[in-house]
């Protein structure tokens, strides 16, 4: 499970390791770098005061520092965009092997691999299972699975007080669409939200569990 930090300490923290904001506000730069899928979207929180603000994994230091450190080098977006998938990679692999740290269980692991490999390939060749008739096609699967989502439109919007719902229009929403939303403001006494309905062509639904006390502004993001 991931430990949170604050925005506000993920800030203080990135400045303490030399990472300059320059002259605009820090909070701007997190949330388009959130935006554009360099960093996790925040996530609302009581912090140690029982103010509820926005919070980061705290891996999201070590991206920032990444970034910041491949963008002072001079590096186009797309080679900045390669780096952070291929060390999200690399960390991923490191945490499902960590556990692997004798030689006996690693030889366990490729014996298992070995045999669950070679099963598939005899049940889908013999077409026990339907859905798995070819080796091309149980590849065709794996390559589909690592496809990620294509952000097809963001904006941003307030929810006004008063109000327990608020329809957001978006001709890019489908029944399948995902959808991410991001609140900048308090919306107390609201302890959680949700999208309740996608309505396809036109927009979707937000929802709370009580009506919010004063206006909060809120980013979405439409994924394919």
């Amino acid at each position: 499970m991931s430990l949170y930090i604050s925005a506000e300490k993920l800030i203080e923290a990135a400045k303490e390791k030399g990472i300059n904001f320059g002259k605009g506000d820090p909070y701007n730069r997190l949330r388009y770098y959130t935006k554009i899928g360099w960093l996790p979207h925040m996530e609302r929180m009581k912090n140690s005061e029982g103010e509820v603000v926005g919070h980061y994994p705290e891996w999201a230091l070590s991206r920032l520092e990444l970034i910041e450190s491949l963008k002072s080098q001079g590096k186009s977006n797309s080679l900045i965009e390669k780096s952070i998938k291929d060390n999200q990679i690399k960390q991923n692999l490191q945490q499902t092997f960590s556990f692997l740290n004798t030689s006996e269980k690693r030889s366990q692991l490729v014996i298992y691999m070995t045999f669950i490999l070679l099963l598939g390939i005899v049940l889908s060749e013999t077409g026990v299972f339907p859905g798995l008739n070819s080796k091309q096609n149980l590849l065709n699967q794996i390559q589909n699975q690592n496809i990620p989502p294509r952000l097809l439109e963001s904006g941003e919007t307030i929810f006004p007080p008063l109000q327990k719902s608020l329809f957001i229009p978006t001709s890019a929403v489908t029944e399948n669409s995902r959808i991410n939303v991001t609140f900048e403001d308090n919306y107390s006494p609201a302890s959680r939200y949700w999208i309740s309905r996608k309505v396809t062509g036109q927009g979707f639904y937000i929802d709370l569990d009580l009506p919010i006390a004063q206006n909060a502004k809120l980013n979405w993001f439409v994924l394919e």
